[in-house]
């Protein structure tokens, strides 16, 4: 058996298959809808040992001395952040909780890495999803 094989797997990829480009901007056809670019308000979230993580898919435009991080699903009475943490460095980062969002001042970020998503610790307590 081969990784990929199975029922409705086609031998050969068909000739308008592109794959699934992140973020490329690619016109799609009409069998294929792909995602559009990302924008600075674009977060992943995932959970692991009781932490919550986020990650930025594309720190804003002239970013290198910092930014504010926006997120509309953390703003207070949906949920209590006792701490948030920029993984790549460690780093603790100031917040404020506001009735919109949670608001998190990510320090300058090493030059290397200024283009490439970032990744927030949040540590706390979720009450609600609902928007």
């Amino acid at each position: 058996m081969r990784p990929g094989e199975g029922p409705g797997v086609p031998d050969e990829a068909p000739q308008s298959w592109r794959g699934w480009p992140t973020g490329m901007g690619l016109l799609a056809d009409a069998r294929v809808h792909y995602p559009p670019p990302p924008t600075p308000a674009d977060f992943r979230f995932t959970i692991n040992r009781g932490s919550m993580y986020a990650t930025g898919l594309l720190a804003p435009e002239n970013s290198a001395g910092g930014f504010e991080a926006s997120l509309a699903t953390f703003r207070r009475g949906n949920a209590g952040i006792r701490r948030v943490t920029l993984i790549e460095a460690s780093r603790p980062v100031e917040f404020r909780q506001t009735e919109e969002a949670l608001v998190c001042k990510v320090p300058a970020r090493d030059p290397v890495m200024a283009d490439l998503p970032y990744c927030l610790k949040f540590e706390g307590s979720m009450q609600s999803f609902d928007s």
